[in-house]
């Protein structure tokens, strides 16, 4: 499973407050500068929500700034109730855009915390299938922590690397043409969604409604990127850490020739276009 999101930031402890008072998230110091933001975990999930790491740097670094050129570009979070959770936070004076439904990729809005990061929060139907809960002692718009997002010029190398090497699954693929992109979703476990055709629409209500952490890679199709990882002198996202069979993927690292450390049962090594991977044991 996708276990922890690691990020380089300016003040992890004033980002925490953010998503501890305006999205009312699960917020415990590590260390010094150090920060792990969470998500209450669904009884029924076969996962729980990878959490978000926050940490300081004594270093000096320039300022985050998202790109189309970037490898990083989002985390989603999904909910019931876009609308109701976008109308909350606005009440705290936090900006955000106005709940659409994009084509037929999802009900969506979009924030930007208090370091620049952005995040999309995705909602778990469509507009047209959405049914407004009933407010009771049972119903919760809790927010889970559904996708961090990363793009790839070689979607095919991406995609061997995370299903053969870390044995997720594709289970959906969103083909953005209008826009120049596409999108592909990879799982961890046996959930079998409602088509064996990663292309089918309605698979990807289905895959919003998981509770637990999932990957998303966008690769554009005629624009051609040499998408930028996140430099030691830069704020941003550095790494992407699993909780796995470490004895496992040891043994695929070294059939496929891919170098690693290894630090107390814990493997370091990058994905095609060197996106930090840190696999921990299970």
């Amino acid at each position: 499973m996708i276990s922890n999101i690691h990020y380089r930031v300016k003040d992890s402890e004033k980002l925490s407050e953010f998503y501890l008072k305006i999205l009312e998230l699960n917020v415990d110091k590590l260390s010094d500068g150090c920060y792990k933001i969470s998500f209450d975990t669904d009884s029924n999930s076969p996962f729980p929500c990878a959490s978000i790491i926050l940490s300081n740097t004594d270093k000096d670094t320039i300022g985050y700034c998202l790109g189309r050129d970037k490898k990083y570009w989002k985390l989603g979070f999904t909910m019931h109730d876009v609308s109701s959770l976008v109308e909350n936070i606005s009440s705290k004076g936090i900006s955000a855009s106005t709940p659409h439904q994009f084509i037929d990729v999802g009900f969506m809005s979009h924030i930007a915390d208090s370091e620049g990061f952005t995040i999309e929060l995705l909602q778990e139907s469509f507009e047209q299938n959405f049914i407004l809960a009933q407010f009771n002692e049972n119903y919760s718009n809790s927010i889970n922590l559904g996708m961090v997002t990363l793009r790839y010029t070689d979607i095919d190398a991406a995609l061997r690397f995370y299903c053969d090497v870390l044995r997720m699954r594709l289970v959906c693929r969103e083909k953005v043409d209008d826009y120049g992109f596409h999108l592909y979703f990879l799982i961890f476990g046996d959930d079998k969604p409602p088509s064996d055709d990663i292309d089918a629409l309605e698979n990807r209500e289905w895959l919003y409604k998981r509770k637990y952490t999932y990957l998303e890679i966008q690769t554009f199709v005629d624009e051609k990127y040499s998408f930028k990882n996140t430099s030691e002198n830069e704020y941003g996202f550095t790494a992407l850490e699993f909780k796995l069979d470490t004895k496992q993927i040891k043994s695929t690292l070294d059939k496929k020739s891919i170098s690693y450390k290894v630090d107390n049962d814990t493997l370091y090594f990058e994905s095609p276009e060197s996106t930090p991977i840190i696999v921990s044991s299970i």
